[in-house]
């Protein structure tokens, strides 16, 4: 039985401009074969059950032959798999997109296509050049910057220069000044506005904007990807570009969280222009013991992390129960997030205290008066719980519903890392210091700071918290 391909664009810099059908043939997919240039955030997009295949090509630097992309594509659909191509940009402008469908088609494999947004469009958009516009330019020609060999490209200079509006050339980077010069010498002004964009859409956007005589001169620095833009349409850039006034924009941040934890977080801070690179330094794994037995012997049951919520309710459901099982029971929640969690479920925690610690939590017990205690978390942990409990003879009974595995991630260059708790700091620990730790909680804020991070502290435990803890950060730092 065969399966199908779908050939999909993942649009340009940013895992945001990928289509709603993009995202939805993604998260179905058995398969994805993936190039180098995605988005920042499309690879959180693919599914945990997908097989990956990594078909990345740099200039002259194939990780897969394309005649072995085919043939991968072709014997991964004959095994009855859903197969996704995903491809930067759109994969039928100049993505070999094509190709790849004749293949498919001659091989008769079903597929399908889904457009991505071109880096041709967006990528001047996010530097503020509209690539069309009454008063400047009411065409659009998009090249190719190099031809098959690598060589000079083969570009009939003499009918871009006379066919006005806004050219656009992809992948031209190395071969800018051949066309600056080749454009000149067909006739076009030497002050005809120029701009080249490296990373175009994504939060490590670079730009320059000058003339044809010295753009190849003033971007001698940028690095491929390369969008280059030719028109005068290039000087409402300054003017037009909001992107690049971001508050975070160019800012590089790891969250050290689980992913399903940190999407969130990573989408506020993108809005906000940093770069984002989610790198769990923990893993969270139930631990399968008997819950329900405990939980109907208790008067009231005290979550100690939205992890712990989630786990309960696996343990809950997989003894064939549902919530009820809480019904008229005092339950109670360690800070805001675990008790937004406990929501997602139909619970509405009877205690939150307004400092996220476990301490807190328990103060906030003991002046209830609460009695016969549960406590649902981690196997280790929530002693400034069981401390004040034992400190004030209280009875409880703690049942650890999972348990959490130190990933020891190897982290990359970034300027501020965030952490909700102690063990994805020691996940982190081997790692240099060179990040601000964004904290979260007093137990992780004094944990960073054995481990020698610099480290701020968000005042809640929330997104809000952290994006605003970053934002005056760079205030400070900025004056």
């Amino acid at each position: 039985m065969s399966g199908k391909v779908t050939l999909l664009g993942a649009g340009t810099g940013r895992a945001g401009l990928m289509t709603l059908d993009g995202y939805s043939a993604l998260r179905n997919a058995d398969v994805v074969i993936y190039d180098r240039l995605l988005g920042e955030g499309v690879d959180e997009l693919i599914p945990e059950t997908a097989e990956k295949i990594d078909a990345g090509k740099n200039s002259g630097n194939h990780t897969l032959p394309q005649h072995e992309i085919n043939e991968l594509l072709i014997s991964k659909a004959r095994e009855g798999k859903n197969v996704v191509r995903l491809k930067g940009g759109d994969g039928y402008l100049f993505g070999r997109g094509g190709e790849e469908a004749e293949a498919l088609c001659d091989a008769g494999i079903p597929f399908s296509v889904i457009s991505g947004v071109t880096s041709a469009i967006s990528a001047p958009a996010y530097a503020g050049i509209p690539v069309t516009h009454r008063d400047h330019s009411s065409a659009l020609h998009i090249m190719t910057g190099h031809n098959r060999s690598g060589d000079k490209p083969d570009i009939n200079f003499k009918a871009c220069a006379e066919a006005g509006g806004t050219l656009v050339f992809l992948m031209g980077l190395k071969n800018l000044g051949c066309i600056a010069k080749g454009l000149m010498d067909a006739g076009m002004s030497s002050k005809t506005p120029c701009a080249v964009i490296e990373n175009g859409a994504s939060s490590m956007q670079k730009k320059v904007i000058s003339v044809l005589e010295d753009i190849s001169q003033k971007a001698e620095r940028l690095k491929s990807p390369c969008v280059i833009v030719v028109g005068e349409v290039c000087r409402l850039s300054d003017k037009l570009d909001t992107y690049s006034r971001l508050p975070l924009k160019g800012v590089r941040i790891i969250i050290a969280r689980p992913y399903d934890r940190s999407r969130e977080l990573a989408q506020g801070l993108r809005e906000n222009g940093a770069y984002v690179k989610i790198a769990p330094g923990i893993k969270i794994n139930t631990i399968y013991t008997p819950v329900c037995g405990e939980i109907l012997k208790c008067d009231t049951a005290l979550f100690t992390s939205p992890a712990g919520v989630n786990s309960a309710f696996e343990l809950i459901f997989g003894e064939d129960r549902d919530t009820r099982i809480l019904g008229g029971k005092t339950v109670g929640a360690v800070g805001k997030r675990t008790a937004s969690e406990l929501l997602k479920y139909g619970i509405k925690a009877d205690i939150i205290p307004s400092e996220h610690s476990g301490r807190a939590l328990a103060e906030a017990v003991y002046e209830r008066g609460c009695k016969n205690i549960l406590l649902l978390g981690a196997e280790k942990g929530a002693e400034g719980i069981t401390d004040f409990f034992e400190g004030k003879n209280i009875k409880y009974k703690k049942l650890a519903v999972y348990s959490t595995e130190i990933l020891n991630v190897t982290g990359e260059s970034a300027d501020y890392i965030v952490f909700a708790s102690p063990s994805e700091v020691r996940g982190f620990s081997h790692n240099g210091k060179s990040h601000t730790a964004v904290c979260i909680g007093k137990t992780t804020l004094a944990e960073a700071e054995k481990h020698g991070f610099e480290c701020i502290a968000s005042q809640t435990a929330d997104s809000e918290g952290i994006i605003s803890a970053i934002l005056n950060n760079e205030k400070e730092r900025a004056k």
